[in-house]
């Protein structure tokens, strides 16, 4: 039970070239990035920790011990105040995600009827958000990650939205973003996942491609969800397909070195040959995106940053250079036919660019102020304003009058978020993640209010007591001290193993850093040097959680081996059964006879990841490998006991944390990339 961080880690259309031909200045490394994602690894089919020696609670034979006590009251030395509420935390609700998925999506983010709301999707979740007021609002019946989007535009279909989502029997769901209710499920064709659906000009159909190995298609009638067509695409990663937006029976996909034109005749769906003329002197390449033009005019945005316009299905003329980079995103407005192009910049900066309907002439709008480096993967339009969604998991909008670019979304993209802490007398939590960032979130304002670059993948933090610190600790093995604005103000590496918890003492006189090597090393915080006191070694496992008891003295240790030891601070020597009267500072383990209860049935396959006892309630939330946070009464010492469910994340829940008031909950969902903060209802 070891912590596993993981890294991410023939066609019927006919085209001049053959597929096994080196593209034209064809290489780039995002293009590569995305073609190439395993999906099957990224369904719920693995815990995050591997099978090791040891035993789940809930298949021991314990023996009563009395439940592990909380502090409740103020500590010696500590200026957190824990008082215990007068009533207990009964239920959660969404209120706010920072997330949104564009490191393997594109055009995954409309307008709805209310041109001052969007909808996107991150995690497992649909997303409409108020432009005006921020507030968001959540669709929450997928069951593993969403990878497409699209938006009715037909005025008889207002505000109905498709989804696609992840997994070995996948499906979509088409539901109304006003009421966030599901009006029909389309399942039984496609097999891994659904990677890109659209509406026809009707709105009465809706094709959606796949993510099996020959990338198949099919055309549904959405109201009653029959399927009317199916075809076999191509063995080439398929990006993106559309219907014009003028027919129901002309659409066109594209994809890794490929594009095909297909034609809806009954219940057949038949490709048209690509024409490419010598005399153009360009060769077939990757295609990233698609717009429009009327007279059966078709844009296509390639790998080298030109756009290729076709007649029907022939190439007629090449815009070269659009972009110095890939053109990763293409929008066309259907009002006034006015063309939006965004994509990935060989300087490193960050555009959009506004052209006409022929795309001969454009302007242009920087937004790397706003964008962390990312390229554009998505684009939507209305009455003056372009919102734009990055690889990097951030979505912005450009006012087309005054160029000013708004910020609507920050978040992690596409990295694995692993460390969550939050603030001892604030509503404000830290994050740290894989991309070697460390974040800050308001809650309250549901903001980010910094972020730091560090130099290796940070894996956990933890806040001083006084709020003065934030300790990171990270992949190499290296622990860091930020200020509050998140300067580093010292740093040290004892060990080259990773650090998976670190943990101030209540005092915040001694800091605990437990590693992947089954060592836990204690530092003195008196001096601004950190000074190494003791060091607990040859535990049985790997350390998961620690937590301290109130006195600053012990220190309580859930290990990889389902076990918990307890090492005296001021000796540093681990016992196997707690001292006398143990009263604890916090308690984040997953472990213990207080803690039985929340292990599910299933645990034998399944692990529970993280928990959080509220500061002044009888209530633990816990994160778990099906991607759920529950609630459950502490201390819940049944096997199997009643609980709450709630639902969104789309991976592995690797860490929840109430804020010092009990007012929110924090979960991160690990491969989702993604900070859930949910409202209590205290």
């Amino acid at each position: 039970m070891l912590w596993s961080h993981r890294g991410m880690t023939a066609s019927n259309g006919e085209s001049d070239e053959s597929e096994s031909e080196v593209e034209e200045d064809g290489y780039d490394s995002d293009v590569e990035f995305e073609c190439s994602i395993d999906y099957n690894l990224k369904t719920y089919s693995n815990p995050i920790r591997v099978a090791g020696n040891g035993v789940r609670p809930d298949l021991k034979n314990s023996t009563y011990t009395a439940d592990t006590k909380i502090c409740r009251q103020q500590t010696s030395d500590c200026n957190v105040v824990r008082r215990k509420s007068s009533r207990d935390v009964n239920s959660l609700k969404l209120k706010h995600v920072f997330g949104y998925r564009g490191y393997d999506a594109r055009h995954n983010i409309h307008f709805l009827e209310k041109e001052t709301e969007i909808v996107y999707h991150a995690a497992g979740l649909g997303i409409v958000v108020d432009l005006e007021t921020k507030e968001q609002r959540f669709y929450t019946e997928h069951t593993d990650d969403v990878l497409c989007l699209s938006v009715n535009k037909h005025p008889k279909y207002k505000n109905i939205v498709a989804t696609g989502q992840l997994g070995k029997q996948a499906q979509v769901l088409v539901w109304n973003a006003e009421t966030l209710q599901t009006v029909s499920i389309l399942q039984g064709f496609h097999s891994q996942g659904v990677c890109t659906v659209n509406f026809s000009s009707s709105g009465k159909l809706l094709v959606s491609a796949g993510l099996d190995e020959l990338h198949s298609m099919a055309i549904w009638y959405w109201v009653d969800g029959t399927r009317l067509a199916t075809v076999q695409n191509t063995v080439l990663r398929v990006l993106h397909c559309e219907f014009r937006p003028d027919s129901d029976s002309q659409l066109v996909s594209v994809g890794q070195k490929h594009i095909n034109f297909w034609s809806l005749a009954g219940t057949d769906i038949i490709s048209r040959k690509v024409k490419i003329p010598e005399s153009l002197g360009v060769k077939m390449q990757t295609m990233l995106s698609i717009a429009f033009s009327t007279a059966g005019i078709t844009y296509t945005g390639t790998i080298t940053g030109s756009v290729f316009v076709w007649l029907d299905s022939t190439l007629a003329r090449v815009i070269a250079s659009c972009h110095t980079g890939p053109v990763f995103s293409l929008f066309t407005t259907i009002k006034d036919g006015l063309i939006v192009s965004g994509g990935k910049e060989k300087n490193g900066k960050c555009v959009v660019k506004l052209w006409d309907q022929s795309m001969k002439r454009s302007k242009t709008f920087p937004i790397d102020s706003a964008a962390a480096n990312g390229v554009v993967k998505s684009l939507s339009r209305t009455r003056g304003c372009i919102v734009v969604g990055t690889s990097k998991g951030e979505i912005l909008t450009v006012n087309e009058r005054s160029g000013h670019v708004g910020v609507i979304v920050k978040s992690h993209g596409s990295t694995e978020v692993w460390g969550l802490a939050v603030h001892p007398n604030k509503q404000i939590a830290a994050t740290a993640s894989s991309d070697r960032s460390v974040r800050l979130w308001d809650l309250a304002t549901s903001v980010m209010e910094g972020s730091v670059t560090i130099k290796s993948a940070a894996l956990c933090a933890d806040f001083h007591p006084n709020g003065s610190h934030l300790t990171v600790g990270c992949l190499d093995g290296s622990v860091l001290v930020l200020s509050p604005n998140l300067q580093q103000v010292h740093s040290m590496r004892d060990n080259s193993k990773q650090v998976q918890v670190v943990r101030f003492s209540p005092d915040g006189k001694v800091l605990a850093v437990g590693s992947d090597d089954a060592t836990v090393a204690l530092y003195s915080t008196v001096s601004s040097s950190y000074t190494k006191i003791n060091v607990c070694k040859n535990l049985s496992g790997s350390v998961i959680q620690m937590d301290w008891s109130a006195d600053s003295q012990f220190l309580v240790v859930s290990l990889s081996t389902y076990e918990v030891v307890y090492i005296k601070s001021s000796e540093g020597y681990k016992r196997d059964s707690p001292p006398p009267n143990l009263l604890l500072h916090s308690c984040s383990s997953v472990l213990g006879d207080s803690l039985v209860g929340i292990w599910p049935r299933d645990s034998s396959q399944f692990d529970v990841n993280s928990a959080s006892v509220a500061t002044g309630s009888n209530i633990v939330a816990t994160g778990d490998d099906f991607g759920t946070v529950k609630l459950f009464e502490y201390p819940s010492r049944g096997k199997y006991a009643k609980h709450k469910k709630y639902f969104g994340h789309s991976a592995h829940v690797v860490g929840v944390r109430f804020t010092c008031d009990d007012k929110y909950l924090v979960s991160i969902g690990g491969e989702d990339s993604c900070v859930f903060v949910w409202e209590t209802d205290l």
